[in-house]
């Protein structure tokens, strides 16, 4: 083997390599949305007569966006993570309040109806998706758990 062809593998190994990191990367992302997405709350105990605020800041590369119907689910910490009961969209499920890759928004949230104890929100996201658009869930995010009190 000459020293050209040594150096044609050893570029197109390199090319490989950065390739199906790319690829591995973008598959992590979309299926766990792991610090692609953050979720921050203004204080992890709350009471059930607070409303709850949160910030979602998107550093994605692009937009997000979230259920017309249901943009959260709350989960409650027993054994394993219970989901609340929610009944079924009466409406036409559109992708709604969208977050451009690189901003933040938010959601305010009543807990009167929520029990105590420990909690997390789990968010359905649609990537990529325009506003108005039929809602279709391609990815979750998971907040770290916070308290509701009395």
């Amino acid at each position: 083997m000459n020293k050209k062809e040594k150096i044609l593998i050893g570029v197109l190994a390199v090319v490989i390599i950065l390739a199906g990191g790319w690829l591995i990367r973008d598959r992590y992302i979309r299926t766990t949305t792991a610090k692609a997405v953050d979720i921050i709350f203004e204080k992890k105990g709350y009471s059930k007569q607070d409303m709850m605020r949160i910030t979602i800041k998107n550093n994605l590369m692009e937009n997000i966006c979230f259920s017309s119907c249901y943009p959260y689910y709350m989960e409650k910490k027993q054994d394993i993570w219970m989901v609340y009961n929610y009944e079924d969209c009466q409406e036409y499920d559109l992708s709604d309040k969208c977050i451009e890759g690189g901003e933040s928004g938010g959601f305010e949230l009543s807990l009167a109806d929520a029990d105590k104890g420990i909690h997390r929100l789990v968010i359905s996201v649609c990537r990529g998706c325009s506003p108005q658009q039929k809602f279709k869930e391609n990815a979750r995010i998971y907040s770290e758990e916070f308290v509701i009190y009395q």
